[in-house]
């Protein structure tokens, strides 16, 4: 739900469809394309895929960086680019930043304000477009500084504007666990969504997310994330044990999902990974093997649970 491809910094000879079939290989259902500044990176990993015969998965992202923010946003599922807009109609912005601002109360300190205001509309603006809105690595500290102060995230938090954060993100994992169960134990109700913020295809498969959907198709996934029908998973890179963090009802369930479904998934999806980034090559026994084994996975979910 959160990686980087050649269109932004990732790898140079990875592309976002590339990217989307490194995540089928590791058992994933769904991913995202999420590079910076560049919606259309993950409409070209829709276009590619939509020449393959699959059962992955792939949707619209982007990575947001609004002019005057600091803070990072993801926009999952929008049916327009939030770079392209606020690019395009920079007086629309601006005039939407300029009203939340005047909005904000004085107990913010003035020189976060724009963070906050910007954040604000920039969420809105996804939500209006039908995506879902992230609050990315609260607690991300590159060059051990916090990227946005403590007093922000807080605010964010309380408001509530966002739909989902990121638990986990690499680096930032641990502190973003133990802020995301206090404010659950304070009970604020706010989606966890587990990421691996991958710049390559090597650097993922560190977490991912489980979403309880009524169909793999984008509407059913937002309104789920929504509903807290999610949890984040942790995946230790040398162990590969793999811990749940979110509500407790759900998070008993994906255990369960993990230790007795999932093996049975991941041996088909590592195959057709495999398939998948060697079609994108062009190999055409590649080709055939998928549209061979196209089903397969819907069709272990139906033979595990009858419609």
């Amino acid at each position: 739900m959160h990686m980087h491809s050649k269109y932004s910094d990732g790898r140079k000879n990875e592309t976002p469809a590339m990217m989307v079939a490194a995540c089928r290989k590791l058992g994933y259902d769904f991913a995202f394309a999420t590079d910076h500044h560049s919606y259309a990176a993950s409409l070209s990993a829709i276009k590619d895929f939509a020449k393959l015969p699959t059962d992955m998965k792939t949707f619209p992202g982007e990575e947001v960086h609004s002019p005057g923010n600091r803070v990072h946003i993801l926009s999952l599922g929008a049916s327009e680019s939030m770079t392209d807009w606020f690019t395009t109609r920079s007086n629309d912005y601006e005039k939407a930043v300029a009203e939340e601002k005047a909005k904000l109360p004085d107990t913010l300190p003035d020189s976060m304000k724009p963070w906050v205001a910007t954040s604000f509309v920039v969420w809105d603006k996804i939500r209006s477009c039908g995506g879902i809105a992230v609050f990315c690595h609260p607690y991300w500290r590159p060059k051990f500084k916090q990227y946005i102060p403590c007093t922000v995230a807080d605010y964010f938090f309380q408001t509530g504007k966002f739909d989902a954060m990121e638990v986990l993100n690499t680096d930032s994992s641990d502190l973003g666990i133990l802020h995301y169960n206090e404010l659950r134990a304070q009970g604020l109700k706010i989606a966890g969504i587990g990421v691996t913020d991958a710049h390559s295809i090597k650097a993922l498969g560190n977490a991912y997310t489980i979403i309880l959907a009524e169909s793999l198709d984008f509407p059913s996934l937002a309104k789920n994330i929504r509903l807290r029908n999610c949890a984040a998973v942790d995946v230790d890179p040398k162990s590969k044990r793999q811990t749940v963090i979110g509500e407790f009802r759900f998070s008993r369930y994906a255990i369960f999902l993990i230790k007795n479904f999932y093996p049975k998934q991941n041996e088909l999806c590592k195959l057709e990974g495999e398939w998948l980034l060697k079609a994108l090559e062009g190999d055409a026994e590649a080709l055939a093997a998928l549209k061979e084994s196209q089903g397969t996975t819907p069709g272990l979910r139906i033979k595990y649970w009858q419609k």
